[in-house]
């Protein structure tokens, strides 16, 4: 079953709900891309040190981030990243991970 058999991607990504807009500076110039932004905090275990930390991510449509590459910059909601990687997920989607600027 592909993503178009059970849900039309633009409505999971209404920007009256829980979407915004990032902005991609690409070597085509820059992109607004409609996604949902997340800050996820994580707790990381090395040896006996444990490391708090967040991993920003951008959850949009894989078609929309075809020409964004590592190490570009976006800006969401006026907040400055970096990318780190661009990871579709097979059914349309794509997470691009983030890194803060």
């Amino acid at each position: 079953m592909s993503h178009s058999d059970w849900e039309d991607l633009t409505e999971f990504l209404d920007g009256e709900e829980f979407a915004t807009d990032g902005f991609f500076k690409t070597d085509a110039g820059t992109m607004a891309v409609t996604g949902i932004f997340d800050n996820a905090y994580l707790l990381a275990e090395t040896g006996e040190v444990d490391l708090e930390t967040t991993q920003p991510r951008f959850t949009c449509k894989a078609v929309d981030v075809l020409l964004v590459e590592r190490g570009q910059e976006v800006t969401i909601s006026g907040q400055l990243f970096s990318v780190l990687a661009v990871e579709p997920d097979g059914t349309g989607m794509a997470v691009v991970v983030l890194a803060n600027e």
